[in-house]
């Protein structure tokens, strides 16, 4: 998944945030931290530059302003989009090679 997420401009670990918040978004920074099980300064270098390229945005919970939600923009959610097409695609290619007992 390096060169789709490559042509979206992230890295794929930025890639699997914008898949996840397309599905649960917006949702708190925590849940990112529970989820994926990075340090909170590596979550917030990763959102830092999601947001510095447009794909999400922060905004304070309305009902507890230490929490801080995350959420897709439009164009976040269309390269959300053309990540999770890349990989049908090529889970498509995969499945297309092996014979069905091998995908248990």
């Amino acid at each position: 998944m390096e060169a789709p997420c490559a042509a979206e401009g992230v890295r794929p670990a930025e890639g699997h945030i914008l898949s996840y918040l397309r599905s649960y978004g917006p949702c708190p920074v925590g849940a990112l931290l529970d989820v994926f099980g990075h340090k909170p300064s590596t979550v917030t270098s990763m959102l830092t530059r999601l947001v510095e390229r447009g794909f999400t945005t922060r905004t304070p919970s309305g009902d507890d302003r230490r929490v801080v939600l995350l959420d897709l923009t439009r164009e976040g959610a269309r390269a959300a989009d053309r990540l999770r097409a890349s990989l049908a695609a090529f889970e498509a290619n995969i499945r297309a090679e092996v014979e069905p007992r091998d995908l248990v």
